[in-house]
Order: C-alpha cells, then sequence, then structure tokens
C-alpha cells in the first residue's frame, strides 16, 4: 500500500482567528512537480508572497525545495491570514483551502458610488475594487477615498465616520478629460462650428443635456450669424442625433431629457433669429416637435419651412405623414 502522508499546515495572524482546512488528493509521484493548489473561501482572495503579489485563489504555488513557504492572503471585509507551509510536508497535487474570518464590524458601512461606474476605488491608498461597491467594517475615523478611471480626473474625498451609523453612502462624478480638452480648443479657435460639435456631443454622452444644448447654441449662432468657418452642417447633425437617438447615451428617460433640451435650444433660436433661412433647422425642429407630442408646433414649422422651400424633396416624408403646406 503506497505510503500517504499529510501536510501540516501552520496559520498565524496576530490576534485575528484563522479557520483553515487541508485537503489532500492525489498519490506520490517521484516525476510530477510538488505544487500546491491553494483556494479560498470567500474567493477570490489576494495571495501575497513578501512584498510581492503571485496571484489570486484558486492559484497553484509551487514551494520551495527545502524551508517553508510563508504567505499572506488577503480579501476586502477578512481578516489578513498568514500560512507557514513546510515544504517538505506537502504531497504531489495537495490542496489547501483557507476559510478567512471576517473583518470585525465596527456598525459602519460604505456605500461607494461613481459616475461613470466602474472607477477604481482606493481606501488609504489600498485598491478595494471598482464601483459600485460596498466596504464593511470601518473604523470610527477620517478616511480618504480615491476614485480613477481612465481618461478623467481622478476624485478623492475625505470621509469622516467618527459619527458612527449603519450605513453612509458617497457618490462622486469623475470630471472627463475630452471635455476639458474641447473647450480649450473652443477658446483656441471660438469660430470653428466643428469644436462646438465634438464639445456637445460627449456633454450629451455625460448626460449634461442643459450644456450641451448651450454649446450647440452658441456654435449655431456663429453659424447662423455667417461667423463661422466651414462646418456648420456637423452641428446639425449633431442636434439631430440627439433628436433620432443615432448613438447610445442612455434609456428612454435621458432620450426624453435630450429632445427636451433640443427643442428648447430650437425654440430659442426661431425667437431671437426671426427669419432663419437653414433647411436643417427646420427639419430639426419639425422631427423633435413631432417626437415630443408638440404636434401643433410642428406643423407650424412645417409650414414656415414649406414657405422657405416649396415642394422640397425632404419634405415628403411630412406630406404622407399629414403635414399640410
Amino acid at each position: 500500500m503506497a505510503d500517504r502522508r499529510y501536510a501540516m499546515v501552520h496559520a498565524c495572524h496576530g490576534l485575528l482567528p484563522l479557520f483553515a482546512l487541508l485537503l489532500l488528493l492525489g498519490a506520490t509521484s517521484c516525476k510530477r512537480e510538488r505544487t500546491l493548489m491553494l483556494e479560498s473561501q470567500p474567493s477570490p482572495a489576494a495571495v501575497w508572497q513578501g512584498d510581492d503579489i503571485v496571484g489570486t485563489t484558486p492559484c497553484r504555488i509551487a514551494p520551495p525545495a527545502e524551508g517553508e513557504l510563508s504567505l499572506l492572503l488577503t480579501a476586502p471585509g477578512c481578516q489578513d491570514s498568514v500560512l507557514t507551509i513546510p515544504a517538505g510536508m506537502i504531497t504531489p497535487d495537495g490542496r489547501l483551502l483557507v476559510k478567512l474570518a471576517q473583518a470585525e464590524k465596527l456598525g459602519v458601512s460604505l456605500r461607494c458610488q461613481s459616475t461613470p461606474s466602474g472607477a477604481e476605488l482606493f481606501l488609504d491608498g489600498e485598491f478595494q475594487g471598482r464601483t459600485p461597491l460596498i466596504i464593511n467594517g470601518l473604523e470610527l475615523r477620517t478616511i480618504e477615498l480615491i476614485f480613477r478611471m481612465k481618461d478623467r480626473d481622478a476624485v478623492t474625498k475625505q470621509v469622516d465616520l467618527s459619527s458612527g451609523g449603519a450605513a453612509q453612502t458617497i457618490h462622486v462624478k469623475l470630471p472627463s478629460q475630452t471635455l476639458a480638452f474641447y473647450r480649450n480648443k473652443i477658446k483656441e479657435e471660438p469660430l470653428s462650428p466643428h469644436h462646438y460639435a465634438d464639445l456637445g456631443h460627449h456633454l450629451i454622452l455625460e448626460h449634461e443635456f442643459t450644456e450641451a444644448a448651450a454649446v450647440f447654441k452658441e456654435g449655431l449662432l456663429l453659424v447662423l450669424d455667417g461667423k463661422a468657418s466651414e462646418g456648420g452642417h456637423r452641428l446639425w447633425s449633431e442636434v439631430d442625433r440627439v433628436i433620432v437617438k443615432q448613438y447610445d447615451y442612455g434609456d428612454a428617460a435621458a432620450l426624453k431629457a435630450g429632445r427636451e433640451a433640443m427643442l428648447a435650444l430650437l425654440r430659442d433660436l426661431h425667437r431671437e433669429r426671426k427669419e432663419i433661412r437653414n433647411l436643417q433647422f427646420y427639419i430639426n425642429y419639425i422631427n423633435c416637435a413631432d417626437a415630443l407630442n408638440f404636434l401643433q408646433e410642428a406643423q407650424e414649422r412645417f409650414a414656415d419651412a414649406w414657405e422657405l422651400y416649396p415642394d422640397h424633396k425632404q419634405f415628403q416624408p411630412y406630406l404622407k405623414r399629414g403635414y399640410a403646406p
């Protein structure tokens, strides 16, 4: 009968309790590399060897030929656990299941959210995960949270937890670096409609509909007054994209809010510039008013457009839908 030996596992973590269960599988084989399959509950947990992270559970560890293997397991909401395993006592294909004890709860949980979601979150410099997430067992003190995401400015928050309470929530918005870029482009080239179109487009993606409408309006006034360089069609096209939702920037509520902002923009232009001779202005106005069920207003703009551009080919779909010249 083949001789089977069980590994001895020593776990130490200061004053924190650790429950480790060693499951050993497989038979001895002098030709197979001796490794240890390390698993944890909960999973995944970060596995450290000295100052280097060697992986996350479950992972396979190759112990040294001599001496001891010392590993540190960490997981959010759990006590850190240090394992010291005699290398000579590990059988081939052995498995070690470590049950991490929950950290002592001090009565404070913090729900962390961000716009957009998926930001990396660091608590006092230590990575916690990606938003949205809940951090449990926080001490009653002031902590520092840092939210980071590619192409956005990092946001740092000092959160005072000393007052206690069962749960708290923090929500941050990470500023887009793209918006700052196009705002600077407008400062550099204030007569280029393309920059207004790009900035407005990205504001729409951020759900800043009112601000986007203001940017579109600023650029369109330059176009209508004949002050802008070439590219006015880009601005009208961006307004049209919001109205008909040619790209995905949110749910039905966001679509409605975007259309309402564009209709307010078109109304302002109509009021401030009484005689607008631009076909795309009327097409956008009719489509937007129609989409929001302002049918009488849409009919009025159609009549205005027909007077300026009688029997234009772009009016045929509206005639079929019942619009009258």
